[in-house]
């Protein structure tokens, strides 16, 4: 907000997200920056990443069959943050 550069965090720390609006909301208002704190990326962000991977594997392993002809049935996700 000091740099008045817009700011998004998807951060899903409830407590940081209460922090942070308590703290810098009607500042961010005040500055007319956009800040969006928590949006998260779970599964917005997941699914544009299954849709991705799909494609780019049916492309590398498949580059003679059509699309239309390989069925993915599922993805599943591993991941942590720390």
């Amino acid at each position: 907000l000091d740099l008045s550069i817009p700011y998004v965090d998807v951060c899903d720390e409830w407590e940081l997200a209460e922090t942070s609006k308590l703290d810098l909301d009607q500042k961010a208002k005040d500055a007319g920056i956009p800040a969006i704190v928590s949006c998260g990326i779970w599964p917005g962000v997941s699914a544009l990443m299954a849709a991705q991977g799909v494609a780019q594997l049916k492309k590398e392993s498949f580059p003679s069959s059509s699309e239309e002809d390989i069925n993915i049935e599922t993805i599943d996700y591993s991941f942590f943050t720390a």
